[in-house]
């Protein structure tokens, strides 16, 4: 973890917004930057990523779509 992304306690919990200057990082390939993006992106991917499925017998099911 470098000096942009130790110093980010707003983070947590998905709160605030990211710091400039972690998106800058990210954007220029910091891997540690990238993992705080997308860390801070976790649970609205996974929401993006999931819908609610209802069968024919009204059973209701989650379902994870696969980016390939």
């Amino acid at each position: 973890m470098n000096e942009t992304t130790a110093n980010t306690p707003h983070i947590k919990g998905g709160r605030g917004l990211l710091p400039y200057p972690v998106i800058v990082s990210a954007v220029s390939g910091d891997v540690d930057a990238m993992n705080t993006v997308l860390k801070y992106y976790e649970g609205y991917i996974n929401t993006l990523s999931t819908w609610i499925y209802v069968n024919t017998l009204d059973k209701k099911s989650r379902k994870i779509m696969l980016l390939f």
